[in-house]
């Protein structure tokens, strides 16, 4: 199977797998953080189950461009799906390249970071379903392993220009209200 790239808006750089047979279900992966931008086998199982994959990388990280946490990153999920939606082509950014598509059936799948993303994201009318294994529920509740302010001097250490974001962006995680499901467990769907 093909792996290729595409952008999707203006920012958001992502790799796509197409099936061998055309479909209108789409499955977009989600990352935890930190996270090494390559799920190549698992883009490549759902290709197989009949979806067209995408997995893209939040804006100000890796390839995209943007500020990470400059909004809530579910607002990276919706935009991804209202691209995808309004999409007839993908085009591949390695060889310019057209792929024909339709968007009639989308499913998002997020893990840790990326499970918080698509929970957020669930109400939007063209996503079929959710898949948010691990995702976190509420920010404000202190990690004895992976504390926020361990966290924010970590990915900056250990990924340099990976994650691009700035310290009061960061810290509105901790404070709650910001891309934080508990704040709206009552309007997402069960």
């Amino acid at each position: 199977m093909k792996l290729s790239r595409t952008r999707l808006g203006r920012d958001i750089v992502a790799e796509f797998i197409l099936p061998r047979r055309p479909t209108t279900k789409v499955m977009v992966i989600w990352s935890g953080l930190p996270s090494v931008p390559s799920k190549r086998s698992v883009m490549e199982f759902w290709a197989r189950k009949g979806y067209v994959v995408f997995f893209p990388r939040y804006r100000g990280t890796w390839e995209s461009g943007g500020q990470f946490l400059r909004m809530s990153p579910e607002k990276d999920v919706i935009d991804v799906v209202n691209a995808l939606v309004r999409s007839k082509k993908i085009i591949s950014l390695w060889d310019e390249r057209e792929y024909i598509f339709s968007a009639k059936e989308i499913f998002l799948c997020g893990v840790s970071f990326g499970g918080t993303a698509v929970l957020l994201a669930a109400n939007h009318p063209k996503v079929k379903k959710v898949i948010a294994i691990s995702p976190v529920t509420d920010w404000r509740v202190e990690s004895k392993i992976e504390k926020l302010s361990w966290m924010k001097e970590a990915l900056r250490e250990s990924f340099g220009e990976a994650y691009r974001y700035k310290s009061a962006d960061w810290d509105k995680l901790a404070r709650g209200g910001f891309f934080n499901p508990i704040e709206k467990v009552k309007e997402l769907p069960g």
